[in-house]
């Protein structure tokens, strides 16, 4: 399956199906500090309407139409303490969501157990993420795109692509998805201006 963002930023996108048929909704006030991520996930017809965050701009409106949205998570993130992740009635310090393994470009991979008992590797790559089943077979199960300009080809709008046997998962992958790339994003930030390393 694959999930077209209607923004360039995960954080602050609406996330449709290859109909362009919303399916997820990520907002993140523009906020200085105590920043929460709220994920919301579309719910069908005929379910009574839940206040999930309000829209982040005109693409993400117009990507939303009359799609209703439940809230599945949030996310607090804390500058000087571990961020927060609630999610299926839980509250978990992102040191206790997530164990690190490993070593890749923009440092330490995560690794985090799904309901049933499987686990699973975010891996923070040069340009991207990738999620692969924490196994000797490193299985792949999604992978993020990041939009893309070029002036000799068609642009390619961000996408995060969620391999067939694993879309049982969804929201699992979503959820973590928006932590471990906002997470990327910031240590690339940082690689490239030093002094952001402490901002």
């Amino acid at each position: 399956m694959q999930l077209v963002l209607t923004t360039a930023s995960p954080t602050n996108a609406v996330y449709t199906d290859a109909s362009g048929a919303p399916q997820y909704k990520v907002n993140t006030p523009l906020k200085a500090h105590n920043r929460t991520t709220t994920i919301s996930r579309v719910v069908e017809r005929g379910i009574p309407r839940r206040n999930s965050g309000s829209s982040a701009g005109g693409s993400e409106s117009e990507a939303e139409g009359s799609a209703r949205f439940a809230n599945l998570a949030s996310i607090d993130w804390r500058v000087f303490e571990s961020s927060v992740i609630r999610f299926r009635g839980q509250e978990l310090a992102v040191h206790d969501f997530f164990r690190k393994v490993g070593w890749g470009w923009y440092g330490r991979h995560r690794v985090f157990t799904a309901p049933d008992g499987r686990e699973f590797k975010w891996i923070l790559g040069a340009y991207t993420s990738q999620l692969k089943l924490n196994d000797a077979a490193e299985t792949p199960v999604a992978c993020y795109r990041p939009k893309k300009l070029d002036l000799f080809s068609k642009p390619r709008k961000a996408s995060l692509e969620v391999l067939p046997p694993f879309e049982g998962m969804l929201d699992e992958i979503i959820v973590t998805f928006v932590y471990i790339e906002h997470l990327r994003k910031k240590k690339e930030r940082a690689a490239r201006s030093p002094t952001l390393l402490n901002k």
